[in-house]
């Protein structure tokens, strides 16, 4: 089933009791894509105090979801921000919320507050569009194949393939889960049955 993903990168800021709140929000699909973000994040506000997160990486209902409080008392910043984001519908998303403490202490429920209405201010900015689950499938068959097999997964619009040659050929691509039995079928029309197809979630 396709699900709504971010399709721009949203930012909000607010004061709340002289301290700076920056919120942004936007698409991300791995760990590593999450990392990267954290990191960019870092060094365009090398001086916050905190910089506390939430993430959902795949569906928004079934997807890992991760949260990071970043030094602010347990349950006040991450996971506050990680509720925005499962009440926002989205999946392969990320919200981060940068914190410049102003001298007056909030308490745990102004915390809360703040990093919850930091984070729905950005995702109420983003655009989305749909993401189609895909499976990871892996190909083998013989050399001569090769030219007609390439043709078929064009045709599903599969161009972006991993390919490498050994004993036999293979080929390894993601696929729209919506295809998987279609092209299956195609394939092993095409090959006379002369095919390994592997797959497996993405």
């Amino acid at each position: 089933m396709s699900y709504p993903t971010p399709d721009n990168l949203s930012r909000h800021e607010q004061i709340i009791k002289k301290s700076r709140f920056i919120g942004i929000a936007c698409h991300v699909e791995t760990e590593a894509g999450l990392k990267q973000l954290l990191q960019e994040t870092a060094e365009e506000f090398v001086d916050a105090r905190h910089i506390c997160y939430a993430a959902i990486l795949g569906a928004p209902d079934s997807g890992k979801q991760l949260h990071n409080d970043d030094g602010e008392p347990a349950g006040t910043a991450g996971k506050p921000i990680l509720s925005v984001l499962q009440h926002s519908g989205f999946g392969d998303v990320a919200a981060l919320v940068v914190r410049y403490f102003g001298g007056i202490k909030l308490g745990a429920g102004g915390l809360v507050r703040a990093y919850s209405g930091t984070a729905s201010g950005c995702v109420t900015q983003l655009d989305s569009r749909l993401v189609e689950p895909t499976v990871r499938v892996s190909l083998q068959l013989d050399f001569p194949q090769e030219r007609n097999i390439r043709h078929l997964l064009g045709e599903f619009g599969i161009n972006d393939l991993q390919v490498s040659y050994s004993h036999n050929l293979q080929i390894r691509c993601r696929v729209p889960i919506v295809l998987v039995d279609d092209l299956r079928n195609r394939l092993t029309d095409a090959t006379r049955g002369k095919i390994d197809f592997a797959a497996e979630p993405a």
